[in-house]
């Protein structure tokens, strides 16, 4: 029995299984895609968006970038490997506890 390697930029999911992945409305997905090019899925039979493995990383990764303050402008354009080691380390720091302070009198 043989197995075929997994393809991660084989398209194969719709765009309401990527908005369920990436916590992303299908209307921000279509809109960072029309706007700013953040990901080009290719159009099944139908005409449907097919998206890949690596589109879905890509889509969770802009938004870790838009959540930590950039715009969906300044990042959308950027290759996969500048953006995720920096805006992982960016949304750790975001979620990271922030110290309470009391005043004694």
């Amino acid at each position: 029995m043989t197995s075929e390697p997994h393809d991660q930029h084989a398209p194969r999911h719709p765009i309401g299984v990527v908005s369920e992945r990436t916590g992303l409305s299908q209307d921000v997905i279509r809109v960072w895609e029309r706007r700013y090019a953040a990901v080009e899925p290719p159009r099944g039979d139908g005409g449907q968006r097919r998206y890949s493995d690596a589109d879905i990383q890509r889509l969770r990764l802009l938004q870790t970038a838009t959540r930590a303050g950039r715009s969906i402008g300044q990042v959308a354009a950027l290759p996969l490997s500048p953006l995720a080691p920096r805006w992982i380390a960016s949304a750790r720091r975001l979620r990271r506890p922030q110290p309470t302070y009391s005043i004694r009198p």
